[in-house]
């Protein structure tokens, strides 16, 4: 309708944005992006952390979606309804951050995650995370790849603090 057609600026921006980190958070899922998931376990918590990636896609999803709505109202008349989705995903988000704890059971964790967490405690954790922050970028990239590698990499800091 006339009354998206002057919003295509913030369309473009939404959409970009929305992509890419959709882009992110996939990578972060399929294990390909490591370093966001490991600079949690720096800190001190009482609680343990848990990752809801829900929240995530369903936000950046309704981002990109309403993005490309924006910038598709521009350039040719769209019913406003077109933008429904985007509020349903962007619901789904919240309601995935409100229930993060209940949804645990059946939110997709990162096989490596999975793994990682099952294999050390919060004090390797976080001296692991330490020890990320050393390593070179050409090392951090060859980890992202091959989780065989980033496991004998963990497994080799383990050892050197015992």
């Amino acid at each position: 309708m006339e009354s998206m057609r002057g919003y295509w600026g913030l369309g473009l921006l939404l959409a970009f944005m929305g992509c890419g980190l959709l882009i992110r958070a996939l990578l972060i899922q399929t294990g390909r992006y490591k370093a966001p998931l490991l600079r949690e376990f720096e800190r001190y918590r009482d609680a343990p952390f848990r990752y809801n990636v829900l929240r995530d896609l369903a936000a950046y999803t309704g981002a990109t979606w309403g993005g490309i709505i924006l910038v598709l109202a521009h350039l040719t008349p769209l019913p406003t309804p077109w933008l429904l989705p985007m509020a349903l995903l962007w619901g789904a988000a919240l309601l995935a951050h409100w229930l993060g704890a209940d949804l645990e059971p059946i939110m997709p964790m990162p096989r490596w995650f999975a793994r990682f967490l099952r294999m050390t405690s919060a004090s390797e954790r976080r001296r692991i995370a330490y020890a990320w922050l050393n390593i070179t970028p050409a090392m951090r990239k060859h980890f992202n790849a091959q989780d065989d590698d980033f496991f004998a990499w963990v497994d080799l800091v383990m050892l050197t603090v015992v």
